[in-house]
């Protein structure tokens, strides 16, 4: 009891401060008036780290444990219970294990060590097990289970306990049980000490090269390429990991596992095609525990190649491995890479959730490698977040903690790159100056190229801070140069947005404006809205720019919208205001100008307007000349059909010329080059049909996340609608575009449907429904919509005079009844009104 182990510390306590030696008085008032059983039990379970009746039993062979264990507790016999075990005060423990040593031999002690030893290998209690065979000297079953537990120890993070095992081993023994060799060179690469795993493994490659064990070498060899690897000598990694490859033979696994160690080279080598062909190889001929190590080095180079959804797909797939009962170290560091890929796409709730998994798994194994990676990482979240000296804290916390534990030069490289920049936000330009110089120092010959990208890029910065423009060209141009042989589109979108940045601060319009298209183009295409939208946050001269030079102009407007601050809003108002011409092509064309005055024009024949619609929806894109005949003039040969198409290209030209703004340059509105006509971008058009897509786009996108803000959309997008497209043109691609907007306007009205009947706006979905039926009026999914409504709003008469004008129409026009299902449906819509 507490009280019990109280009174029996305040004795020894007393004892002690009495200065009286304390084994005198566990011989005279403890131990010798003891029963002779008892005594013989206190001495014999003195081996004991603890004792329970079973355990005691099969030490003693005895049934009198539970009894006697009993009696010592009950007079406090410097003994205390915690759950089902007890334990003996250490002093007094000490004593009794003396007191055995006098009246036993060292044979006997070791007996009851090896009954100790059986014991807990009878009960899965493999580290006590080892000890008590290591104490009985029986070091060939210490060393057999020590085999059998190293893996659960090493992925437990149990370090120092295996490193203690193992060291108590003779070398005798060691010899005969290689794979704890194997295992020791494996723990000390957890744990950081590359020198002597290198030691420790060119002795093993020695001792086995002598023994012919060619796949024990293969181990051997990709372990010590995967040091040089982390040493960031990448080129020496290669050759030990081509030497084990060569060995590995037949054996389907170990190819597996080198080629897994290629693709990491390779990855580390900037060289990302061959990376992910190795890993993808790997992946069809390995076992599943190859495979979840291959996913983590695929998610890793997905990361490092900045593709953020195939990363996140693989993060994702490899994250729900994880067994919750049972903590693994492997997640720790896998959770720190997922947090870092969940800061580069701007999604810091995730990242933050990701970073205390981590820390936590980390902390728990005392993985220094992964804390002191998850610290760099948390100062990289505070870095993007705007908290610069939080990010400094991070950082030169991560960089002190390396250097103490493991002095491993890519995390401090990752450190000082970003704890420059953390610098440089906070204005303090000679600190950041001091880290680039330092970076510049630690950069290895084969560095990675992303490592390389962010240098220059950082460089660059400095040299503009220092006035020095010319430089600052070269260093951003060297950028873009290891980003495009990378083939990263992520990085050469930033390099890109940097350049861009660089030539609108110092005027030269010609390079600001092909930087700032290609920098949309691939933001655009991948979906790198979040990079876009950071960089909208803190300054808006890129957007200013392109905006006004007409670039990506819709893309660019939807990324403000997601901005939405007063700043961005008030760009958009302005932006959206400014149109050289409005075109209506729902109904009959009609032309304003930005006043909004109808211009009146003289079309030549009703092919030249035709062929001006045809441009006008097709700006920016180049068309073929052969295109531009067979949909025009197909039925023409080809010379008469090439003068037609010239005669109508002029005089399109013509009134272009007429009805823009004089400012425009009429020989470049409709560019001929390389057989393709191109309608000029830079002229500034509003025109319906278009707006209805991009409206229809946006809302879709919008769906899922925002519903209330897709529904504006889509309504926006159907008021657009007035009417049928250009019901006056009689082309096949007219016609192909009438029937492709109907059909657009159909399914926006019945989705507006839908979302208000959801909603039990039953008016507002029977107004919507009436609008689908003069679409499409065979269509019986909409009759029941309307009959639907009609019941929700308990107007059954109108419920069944839709029922029957539905029965007429579909026999007018298709000769046919509503479906039995339909039937069905109406009957219970009007039986729930009863």
């Amino acid at each position: 009891s507490v009280v019990g182990e109280e009174k029996a510390k305040e004795t020894l306590n007393g004892y002690i401060a009495s200065g009286e030696e304390i084994f005198d008085y566990f011989a005279r008032e403890v131990f010798e008036s003891q029963p002779k059983e008892v005594q013989e039990f206190l001495m014999k379970t003195s081996i004991l780290e603890y004792l329970n009746p079973e355990l005691c039993d099969n030490l003693l062979n005895s049934r009198k444990s539970n009894r006697i264990l009993s009696y010592l507790a009950s007079e406090h016999i410097f003994i205390s219970k915690t759950n089902e075990n007890y334990r003996y005060h250490p002093l007094f423990k000490e004593f009794l294990f003396k007191t055995l040593k006098s009246f036993s031999s060292a044979w006997q002690i070791r007996m009851l060590y090896r009954k100790a030893g059986m014991h807990f290998s009878k009960v899965g209690e493999y580290e006590s097990a080892v000890n008590c065979y290591f104490f009985s000297e029986d070091y060939a079953k210490a060393a057999k289970i020590l085999e059998k537990i190293c893996d659960r120890l090493i992925v437990s993070g149990k370090f120092n306990t295996f490193m203690t095992l193992i060291g108590h081993l003779p070398a005798v023994i060691l010899n005969k049980h290689s794979s704890l060799l194997l295992e020791k060179s494996r723990v000390l690469l957890f744990m950081g000490k590359w020198a002597e795993a290198l030691k420790n493994l060119d002795k093993l490659k020695k001792y086995f090269k002598r023994k012919k064990d060619s796949k024990r070498l293969v181990e051997i060899l990709d372990r010590i390429a995967f040091i040089y690897l982390v040493l960031m000598q990448p080129d020496k990694a290669l050759v030990y990991a081509k030497r084990a490859y060569k060995l590995a033979l037949n054996n389907r696994n170990l190819k597996a596992k080198i080629m897994l160690t290629f693709g990491n080279i390779y990855r580390a080598m900037g060289e990302y095609g061959k990376a992910e062909n190795f890993l993808n190889s790997a992946f069809k001929i390995g076992d599943e525990k190859i495979k979840e190590q291959i996913l983590d080095a695929l998610a890793r180079l997905y990361s490092e190649k900045t593709e953020f959804k195939k990363a996140l797909e693989s993060f994702s797939s490899l994250l729900t491995k994880e067994d919750p009962d049972n903590p693994d170290l492997r997640f720790a560091p896998r959770y720190a890479n997922a947090a870092a890929l969940f800061i580069e796409v701007h999604n810091f709730t995730k990242a933050k959730e990701f970073l205390v998994r981590a820390m936590n798994l980390a902390r728990r194994f005392n993985d220094q490698r992964t804390i002191i990676y998850a610290i760099g990482i948390e100062g990289k979240l505070y870095l993007y977040q705007g908290n610069y000296q939080k990010a400094i804290d991070c950082y030169q916390r991560a960089i002190e903690l390396n250097s103490q534990e493991l002095k491993e030069k890519l995390l401090e490289l990752y450190a000082r790159i970003d704890l420059a920049y953390a610098f440089l936000g906070k204005k303090e330009i000679s600190k950041a100056k001091s880290e680039l110089k330092m970076v510049t120092d630690l950069l290895p010959p084969s560095t990675p190229p992303h490592i390389l990208i962010d240098f220059w890029l950082i460089k660059g910065k400095m040299d503009i801070i220092d006035g020095d423009l010319n430089s600052a060209e070269k260093d951003l141009i060297q950028a873009l140069r290891i980003a495009e042989e990378s083939q990263q589109p992520f990085s050469k979108m930033v390099v890109f947005y940097e350049l861009a940045k660089f030539y609108i601060e110092y005027n030269d319009k010609e390079k600001s404006f092909r930087f700032s298209k290609d920098c949309l183009e691939i933001a655009s295409e991948n979906n790198y809205d979040f990079f876009l939208i950071k960089k909208g946050k803190d300054d808006l001269s890129f957007f200013e720019f392109a905006l006004k030079e007409n670039i990506n102009k819709d893309y660019l407007l939807s990324i403000l919208e997601k901005i939405g601050t007063k700043e961005t809003n008030q760009l958009c108002r302005e932006i959206e205001s400014k149109y050289d011409l409005e075109i209506q092509l729902f109904g009959n064309l009609i032309i304003k100008n930005s006043d909004g005055k109808i211009l009146a024009s003289d079309w030549k024949t009703r092919k030249a307007k035709s062929l001006f619609v045809y441009l006008i929806l097709n700006q920016g894109k180049s068309i073929q000349k052969d295109s531009l005949i067979e949909t025009f003039w197909k039925e023409k040969g080809l010379k008469e059909a090439q003068h037609n198409l010239h005669d109508h290209i002029f005089f399109v030209r013509k009134i272009l010329k007429e009805i823009l703004p004089k400012e425009i340059d009429v020989k470049k509105i409709i560019k001929y080059q390389s057989q393709f006509y191109t309608l000029s971008d830079e002229i500034k058009l509003k025109t319906d049909a278009i707006e209805f897509e991009k409206l229809i786009t946006r809302a879709s996108a919008m769906e899922s996340s925002t519903k209330e803000k897709a529904i504006e959309l889509y309504k926006q997008a159907f008021e657009l609608y007035k009417n049928d497209f250009c019901p006056e043109l009689y082309e096949d691609w007219a016609e192909e575009k009438r029937l492709y907007y109907r059909n657009e306007a159909l399914k926006i009205a019945k989705r507006l449907a839908e979302y208000y009947y959801q909603n039990k706006d039953y008016d507002g979905s029977l107004s919507f429904y009436k609008r689908a039926l003069q679409f499409d009026c065979c269509d019986e999914t909409i009759h029941l919509g309307i009959i639907k409504c009609l019941v929700a709003l308990g107007d059954k008469i109108g419920a069944t005079r839709q029922y029957n004008e539905m029965e007429q129409i579909l026999k007018k026009e298709l000769d046919l009844s509503p479906s039995s299902e339909t039937l069905k449906v109406y009957q219970e819509l009007i039986n729930s009104l009863k």
